[in-house]
């Protein structure tokens, strides 16, 4: 596991105004010291643990993997909600961290995809587009067991690790796809095989979203992104 080698974590103490992204009835806060003090206690353990500067057992790696992790869940499950102010930079060096810290977990990534979605996280479109691969792969194997009786799920899930999946096909394309229509350098045959990949990941999601929940603003976009590519 890796994560960023700097993360400036002191942009709450930083002048600006402070935002969150739902507003609500309840109070809101700003975290404590104490918890970004621990975030930033983990960010320098992963710093040197990733320059080989100390020394771990991989158990004792997963575990602070999974309490930064369990630190970003909690800070963006309540910014979410309205419960607490931050500023834009804290809330996008946050979201950084947190997109490229996510563990290789199917439920993770899902969670993270949907808070990528609904704007609460912030990411690089590399990094969105490597956290949607990660998905798509974990799901097809998902699949792959599942047809091949060596799983047994309720149809809730089988739906929601559908929908997750052919999402998860249009946007690692599609994150490449924008970043790639904007930047010098790569190759005509790289930027034909992108746009032939996320054509064809929206065709087959179209093809079956009826079955989708929640997806109707997100059908007109796709359907939009697809008559573009068809011209």
């Amino acid at each position: 596991m890796r994560v960023p080698s700097a993360l400036i974590v002191l942009a709450f103490l930083a002048s600006g105004s402070l935002s969150a992204p739902l507003s609500s009835g309840l109070l809101r806060r700003e975290l404590t010291p104490q918890e970004h003090q621990d975030v930033r206690t983990l960010q320098a353990w992963f710093n040197k643990y990733n320059a080989g500067e100390i020394m771990s057992t991989p158990e004792l790696a997963a575990e602070n993997q999974a309490k930064l992790q369990g630190l970003l869940n909690k800070f963006f499950d309540e910014y979410a909600r309205g419960e607490f102010m931050a500023t834009p930079e804290l809330t996008q060096n946050y979201g950084e961290l947190y997109t490229q810290s996510v563990p290789n977990d199917a439920t993770a990534l899902k969670k993270w995809a949907k808070l990528f979605e609904s704007g609460i996280i912030p990411a690089t479109r590399g990094a969105a587009s490597a956290n949607y691969q990660k998905l798509s792969e974990l799901l097809t194997e998902w699949f792959h067991e599942y047809e091949n009786g060596g799983l047994i799920t309720y149809p809730e899930l089988e739906q929601e690790n559908r929908q997750a999946l052919l999402t998860a096909n249009v946007e690692m394309h599609r994150q490449l796809w924008e970043s790639y229509k904007f930047s010098e350098g790569t190759s005509d045959n790289v930027i034909q095989d992108t746009r032939n990949s996320l054509k064809e990941a929206l065709h087959q999601w179209l093809a079956v979203h009826p079955q989708f929940n929640d997806v109707e603003e997100l059908a007109e976009e796709y359907k939009a992104l697809y008559n573009e590519l068809s011209q």
